[in-house]
This record gives C-alpha cells, structure tokens and sequence, in this order.
C-alpha cells in the first residue's frame, strides 16, 4: 500500500495531468515547436546532444537540414509530454479511438501472438512508445523489466497505469532477466528498448547508422536461449492520431554470431527511424560509450 504523503503526490500529479489533457493538439504542438526553437537558440543541452548525434548518423545532411531535423525531433519529444497526459490518464476506450494500424501489421501482429513461440516487441524510442505499450496489452499479456526514475509519484502513475491492463512488472536486475527469460520458454510476451545503452556487462560494440555504438546483448541472448521470436514495433504520430506498425526484424538478428546478431538489431532500429526520423528522440545519448582512443562526446562547448 502506497504512503501517505507519496499517495498524495500520485493524486495531484494525475490531476495536473488531466488538466494538461485538456490542452486542444494545434495549442500543444504549437508550444512545443516553439519550445523546440528556443532550447536551440539557447543551444540547450537536448539540443546539443540532437545535433552531435546527427552529425555522427546523418553525416549527409546539410547544415539546414540538420538544424530542422533538430528542431521537429524536440518538437516531437516535447509533444510527447502533452499526449502522455492524456496516455496516463484517460480510459483505453478513448485512446483506442486515435490509434489505426494497417492490415499488413495487423496480420504480422496476429501471427506472432498466436504462435507458440514467446514474442519480444522491439519499441525503440520513436513515435510515442508509451501507449504502443499500451496497445499491446490489449493484445496480449507482457512481461517487462523497469527500472523505476527519480520521481516516486510518476513511478507510481506509471506502474498503476501498466499494470491497469494486466502487464506484470519485473526488476532489472538478475532475478527480472531470469523471469524474462522464463515467461518467453513459456510463450509469452515483453516489449523492450534496444536502443538504450546498457551496462557494461550487458552489451557490446555494434554499427548504428555506421557508427560504433555499444548496443545491449539481451535480445541476443533472450533469442539463444528462449527460441522467441522478435519483431519491431512503433506508435508513430499521424494528422488524426496514431498508426501502430508492426515489422519482421532484418533476417540476421537470429544469427548465433552475436556479432551479426546486434548487427541485425541496429539495422532493423535503423529501417525504422528512417521511415519517421523526425519522430526518433535524437537527444538521447546513444554514443556515450567509447571504444579505446576514441575522443570524448557530448561536451558542451563554451560561447
């Protein structure tokens, strides 16, 4: 049973939350785009992450592009705060009605859940991964590893909101992994992040848009030793809502070569991004591991 003092901050934060959910979509995304401006006038950290790693993976884009690549990516991450009001607080029924998918995914969707295979759902940090989450759980039980933020009172929204529709949460630790692993031998399902950077222990180097980014192993090992199979899958933002998107993999993340493996696992993260890189959080710290004498990233410079 939550305390006292955290059950009153849980209250109040979801109470500002519906009343952000009151915010029309143009007001928000206008506030956000100008918001977006701003942090790269004031060259902000975000933005400044943004473009270093479009630098790196984008190397073709011109000063121009690159800069209003950055501009509509934070627009998209700020626009993110205002559906996650309505995603943490309005009934399924609701969000149900902004969200399409075509027959293609649809047909992938059904097959993977009705095999007797476990199933991992790759959601890399694009669209809005949130309420993908959310929709899947409409589909079929998950089984995810969390690893809780700073905050109590959004922790404690965000698991009330997941577990609402029956996912069952595990630690990231050993004992969670184990779970993980245990809940695929036995069909189920999980959705996980490949795009953040794991622990040491937990990754190796692989390319990512032709630059060496330490990527996590576990999706190769949970395939090892569990036989799941993977398929990537986003919530990309549309004129009228949401479009879910459910693809096959790039064929060499089944590969016993872990090498190969992390290989198909960026790429088939890359197929994605490409199709909406405005959508992709650039501002994330993908390239924050280095390989020996490599120069340091991410370092702000002084004006």
């Amino acid at each position: 049973m939550a305390k006292p003092k955290l059950l009153f901050k849980t209250r109040l934060l979801k109470g500002l939350l519906v009343a952000v959910a009151l915010i029309p979509k143009p007001l928000a995304w206008r506030l956000s785009s100008l918001g977006a401006r701003l942090m790269l006038k004031a060259q902000a950290r975000s933005a400044c992450t943004t473009d270093e790693n479009l630098r790196l993976a984008q190397p073709h884009l011109t000063d121009a592009e690159r800069q209003q690549l950055t501009v509509d990516s934070l627009s998209h991450t700020l626009f993110m705060a205002f559906e996650l009001a309505k995603v943490w607080t309005w009934p399924w029924s609701r969000l149900a009605q902004l969200i399409d998918i075509k027959p293609a995914s649809r047909a992938l969707l059904d097959d993977v859940i009705n095999q007797a295979s476990g199933v991992v759902f790759l959601a890399p940090h694009i669209g809005n991964w949130e309420l993908l989450g959310f929709y899947l759980q409409q589909k079929t039980p998950l089984t995810v590893l969390y690893q809780p933020g700073p905050s109590e009172a959004v922790n404690q929204l965000m698991l009330d909101r997941r577990e609402l529709h029956g996912t069952k949460i595990l630690p990231t630790n050993r004992q969670g992994v184990m779970g993980l692993f245990k809940s695929l031998k036995q069909g189920g399902s999980t959705g996980v992040l490949p795009d953040q950077v794991p622990e040491k222990a937990g990754g190796e180097f692989a390319p990512f848009f032709g630059v060496q980014a330490f990527t996590m192993t576990l999706i190769y090992n949970l395939i090892q030793r569990s036989g799941c199979r993977v398929v990537i899958a986003a919530c990309l933002r549309t004129d009228k809502g949401f479009e879910i998107v459910i693809r096959e993999p790039v064929a060499e993340i089944y590969a016993d070569d872990v090498a190969q493996s992390l290989s198909g696992l960026n790429q088939s993260i890359e197929q994605l991004v490409l199709s909406a890189p405005e959508q992709y959080q650039w501002e994330y710290k993908r390239y924050r591991r280095l390989l020996p004498g490599e120069a340091r990233r991410y370092v702000k410079k002084k004006t």
